[in-house]
């Protein structure tokens, strides 16, 4: 101000009246009310603190307040220019307003919002650098923190219900924990393991789609959880998981590549695999049974899958995509040791017939229901048998012939009668008796709906027919050879083929084909190798017929144009009672069996024991 200006201004001060300079000079010395000037942050939760910027404060609080919207806040600090206060408990969105002296600021809007909550994390394990997604509410858009029992995260990504994270260095089993509108949500534990998964070998480095691979390493864990195998990217069908091994199946659509397994949270190091073509005669080992199986059925259902039952009570699932065995329901009680049937009817159940328990044959009859997986009573046959044959009719009726039957003095009586059972009523009656008793015999529905029943009776090798319009039994063609525990197969020309079994003086090689138009039998091709009894034969898509076992783990194949049987791949393992099934696709599922191993030492000989493996034959 110039001097003059002054001058003027203290003449004009010293020219008011008394009143009016008493006035002015009370008005200059007023106290100045408060004032905000912004807040920080302008919206939060109840408990979040908020500095608030301004004038007028004062040096210290006394007994000045602040509320949120009428609600009186606890200040943590306090001066002239800035308070920190935080965020009451009853507050709602309103105006912030400082007051001292009785006189109150400017108000200035802040918006309460609700405290973050994690719902869920990805994973609740994993290895530092593991990515983890935190899903929950309330998050907001404006990045917060998240921390790993208390080291923070680098965040990837930030929304109000989701957050991807990767599990920070020098973070330790403990609470995940956002930060998000000034405050804490709840905690979530996550144990960080380390080091991450890693591949230290594979049990087979090259096998086509559906072999099983078993993978060696550390760091697994102790179960799977959301942990994976890939083949160069493509999902595998996990059967084992453990902390230092994986069994998995090559899946459908694998190529050539890396197996990598994800498990907490990481991905292991690669290990190549060469998933190689199925090849013509081969046999791939698939994933193993839950139990061990032998005197065991394998039936090919409606679906393409496959039930496995017995012995005792248990049943499993194969499914070809997967090329795995899923649980079933058991049948009733101990269930059946071996001995017995299992049909397809033609409503998609199946029935298992008789055979034994312990010391007793047994009469009673189960259904199983695939839509339920369940067993159900199917009444009783009027004679226990086991060792029998069961024919499904062309009317969709079961015929049951001959077998075993136990007597009460000890000694056992083979069976000439025969019997049906209806699922159309559920019921079971008495058919026409065969011309002999017979057991471990065959029965086999010509295309004419007529059954062949071949050998069996150990004196003469005869063989009848069983007419389901007459109820009755004719005699037909004896057999060239007298055969016992033989296998039969119908072919395609109608005709039927019979080989192995037991002959008169020794286990047989030789094969013999029924013609039902002429009803007489041939001679054909003979085996390359003795089978009896536990050896299975099933008639190929194409025609062929595959026979495998018998304690062997050898197997030959037979064509009917060419009358020969011909050597093709050898089972895995020697196979005695086991199973075979030929599925939708052509391939052939072989289950369970007794199987012999020697010592190469003859002092220690040779022991027996029940296989639980499965391998699928390729044609």
């Amino acid at each position: 101000m110039g001097t003059v200006a002054f001058l003027l201004a203290t003449m004009a001060l010293f020219t008011l009246t008394p009143l009016a300079r008493a006035q002015q000079l009370s008005a200059s010395s007023a106290p100045v009310g408060p004032s905000i000037t912004g807040l920080s942050p302008n919206s939060g939760a109840i408990g979040a603190s908020v500095t608030i910027s301004g004038s007028g404060f004062g040096s210290s609080q006394g007994s000045s307040t602040v509320t949120f919207n009428r609600t009186t806040a606890s200040v943590t600090t306090w001066s002239a220019t800035s308070i920190v206060a935080v965020v009451p408990s009853g507050a709602n969105t309103g105006n912030v307003i400082v007051e001292v002296s009785n006189k109150p600021s400017n108000g200035m809007t802040f918006t309460v919002v609700p405290a973050p909550n994690i719902t869920s994390l990805s994973i609740t394990t994993g290895a530092v650098g593991a990515a983890v997604t935190v899903t929950g509410t309330n998050f907001g858009w404006s990045t917060g923190t998240v921390k790993f029992n208390g080291i923070a995260a680098t965040v990837s990504y930030w929304s109000p219900t989701s957050i991807a994270v990767t599990v920070p260095s020098g973070a330790s089993t403990g609470n995940v924990v956002v930060f998000a509108s000034g405050v804490n949500s709840n905690e979530v534990n996550f144990t960080v393991v380390v080091p991450a998964p890693s591949i230290t070998s594979l049990s087979i480095n090259s096998g086509p789609v559906g072999a099983s691979v078993t993978i060696t390493g550390t760091n697994f864990g102790s179960s799977q959880g959301s942990g994976a195998v890939s083949f160069n990217g493509t999902p595998a069908i996990v059967t084992r998981w453990g902390s230092t091994s994986i069994s998995a199946t090559v899946p459908p659509g694998a190529t050539t590549g890396n197996i990598v397994v994800f498990a907490s949270g990481m991905n292991s190091n690669g290990v190549n695999f060469t998933v190689a073509p199925s090849i013509p005669g081969s046999w791939t080992n698939v994933a193993s049974m839950s139990v061990a199986r032998a005197n065991h059925t394998g039936t090919l259902l409606n679906d393409g899958r496959v039930l496995v039952v017995g012995p005792q009570a248990t049943a499993e699932i194969f499914d070809p995509t997967s090329s795995t065995f899923i649980a079933t329901g058991s049948m009733a009680g101990a269930g059946r040791d071996g001995g017995y049937t299992a049909t397809l009817l033609q409503n998609g159940k199946v029935l298992l017939v008789g055979g034994w328990l312990g010391l007793t044959d047994l009469a009673t009859a189960e259904l199983w229901d695939p839509n339920t997986g369940l067993w159900t009573a199917a009444g009783s046959m009027s004679t226990a048998r086991s060792s029998h044959t069961a024919t499904l009719l062309s009317d969709g009726r079961v015929l049951i012939a001959g077998g075993f039957v136990a007597n009460a003095d000890g000694t056992t009586s083979v069976l000439a009668t025969a019997e049906v059972y209806d699922p159309a009523t559920a019921t079971w009656s008495s058919t026409g008796s065969m011309n002999r008793a017979r057991a471990l015999h065959t029965a086999t529905l010509l295309n004419s709906g007529k059954v062949l029943v071949a050998g069996g009776d150990s004196l003469s090798g005869t063989a009848e027919l069983y007419d389901p319009m007459f109820s009755g039994w004719q005699s037909t063609g004896n057999l060239l050879e007298i055969r016992t525990a033989h296998r039969a197969s119908l072919l395609n020309d109608g005709r039927v083929l019979i080989t192995g079994g037991l002959g008169q003086l020794d286990d047989l090689t030789t094969s013999e084909i029924y013609d039902p138009a002429m009803e007489i039998w041939s001679a054909t091709g003979s085996l390359g190798q003795k089978r009896t009894e536990g050896f299975t034969l099933v008639r190929l898509n194409d025609g062929r017929l595959l026979i495998a076992g018998g304690g062997l783990s050898e197997a030959e194949l037979y064509d009917p144009s060419a009358g020969a049987w011909s050597a093709t791949g050898s089972m895995s393992a020697e196979r005695d009672y086991h199973s075979a099934t030929v599925l939708v696709d052509g391939r052939v599922l072989v289950t369970g069996g007794w199987t012999e191993v020697c010592d190469p030492d003859p002092c220690f000989g040779c022991y027996s024991f029940i296989l639980d493996s499965a391998e699928l034959y390729t044609p």
